[in-house]
């Protein structure tokens, strides 16, 4: 996307997180101020919605200027790490989990919009998708995205719901 130009500063080496915050905004305001005239459209704010909104008018032929006042883009959908003496830990600021992004006819918007810029993404997949604690001191149900797996799982707790899940979740899913 050589139409979308993302103005952010690059973190300087021995200074405060604090004064590279204010620093980065400080650039940030500024190069978009000065580039502003180059662009049809000026996006405000490089959280999901910014950048595909960003990238949807780049890809129909405007010019983009996406400004940010945080330190790092992303929005919610970035994340930061911290050193420590047993290791590095990496940790996420906002959502980790976007179902429908690896399907081919996957339902989920960002997908129809990564599919039309030819864009791809690295995806993880998770399984189980979680865990529900129903009772003190008993291992909980964990929620797998196979249905047969889901199914031993729930008859675990609920012979009869076990049953109906099995057969609901096949007509739920016929009317995607």
């Amino acid at each position: 996307m050589e139409r979308v130009r993302a103005h952010r500063a690059a973190p300087v080496e021995g200074r405060s997180l604090a004064r590279r915050r204010g620093e980065a905004r400080r650039c940030a305001r500024a190069r978009a101020v000065t580039r502003g005239d180059d662009a049809d459209v000026v996006v405000v704010g490089s959280g999901i919605g910014g950048l595909t909104a960003a990238a949807m008018l780049a890809y129909y032929g405007k010019k983009v200027i996406v400004v940010e006042s945080h330190y790092a883009v992303g929005g919610a959908a970035h994340g930061f790490s911290r050193k420590h003496e047993r290791g590095e830990f990496k940790f996420d600021t906002g959502p980790s989990f976007f179902a429908g992004l690896t399907k081919p006819n996957a339902l989920n918007p960002l997908a129809a919009v990564l599919r039309l810029l030819g864009e791809e993404l690295e995806t993880v997949k998770y399984d189980p998708l979680g865990t529900f604690h129903i009772e003190p001191n008993v291992p909980g149900l964990r929620r797998h995205a196979n249905l047969g797996t889901l199914v031993s799982e729930v008859r675990r707790f609920s012979p009869t719901g076990a049953d109906e899940l099995e057969r609901a979740v096949p007509k739920i899913r016929s009317l995607y």
